[in-house]
């Protein structure tokens, strides 16, 4: 067993219909900063978007002060072609985790990956998935990818709005077209592929800004997976 502390909740638990419950795990002791610190802060803002849009009753953020200690220094490869993920999974399944979204957080990588929560994996439905993201760029950009990873974990493809998704999660999210063409969570890393796709498309050029706004087709898309489970 992993042990925890609260960093954030909001919400009733015992009265809340559906839950998020999220965990963060720093790989090694350097990388605890971040999970107390800009990735505490993305996260809380991206439930409490879901919160006050009535998409769930309930969240909570937590820790464990343990290190998995995955990966060596210099990886700066995505965690798929590292197997990061698969390795966390490893450390992961024998201790038993709770139901929710579990994030590794290292420097080692520069970006991240995430089990998607498709066929009632989602932790909506009562399962734990793991996901992974790296903090070697800039802040900004890692702080939308720990959204954007945890959100893999909870979204069910098969229970989402066709017109939302085109060819996969990520075009659950959008270019804010505006002063500064700034990208939302879900299509982070993959604006010029998804960020004009499905129909929340506003249709206008990635000019390297982020923006932890989450898009309506993400909400909505969590909103329909939550209520079907």
């Amino acid at each position: 067993m992993v042990s925890y502390s609260l960093q954030s909740s909001r919400g009733d638990p015992i009265a809340a219909e559906n839950r998020m419950s999220i965990y963060q795990y720093p790989n090694r002791y350097f990388d605890e900063g971040e999970i107390d610190g800009a990735m505490l802060t993305a996260l809380e803002n991206a439930c409490d978007q879901l919160y006050d849009n009535g998409v769930i009753g309930y969240y909570e953020i937590s820790k464990t002060g343990e290190n998995p200690q995955l990966g060596h220094d210099g990886s700066t490869s995505g965690c798929d072609g590292y197997g990061l993920l698969d390795k966390f999974e490893e450390w992961l399944k024998p201790k038993n985790p709770p139901v929710g979204s579990h994030l590794l957080v290292t420097e080692y990588i520069s970006y991240g990956c995430g089990n998607l929560g498709n066929n009632g994996a989602t932790p909506f439905n009562g399962n734990w998935q793991a996901c992974v993201m790296g903090t070697e760029l800039a802040k900004e950009f890692w702080k939308n990818g720990g959204i954007h990873e945890v959100h893999h974990n909870f979204l069910d493809n098969g229970v989402i709005s066709d017109s939302y998704i085109e060819d996969s999660q990520h075009d659950l999210g959008k270019l804010y077209c505006g002063g500064v063409n700034d990208t939302s969570p879900m299509c982070t890393s993959y604006e010029n592929k998804h960020g004009d796709h499905g129909s929340c498309s506003d249709s206008c050029s990635f000019e390297q800004a982020y923006n932890t706004t989450l898009s309506n087709c993400t909400v909505d898309a969590m909103d329909q997976t939550a209520t079907y489970y």
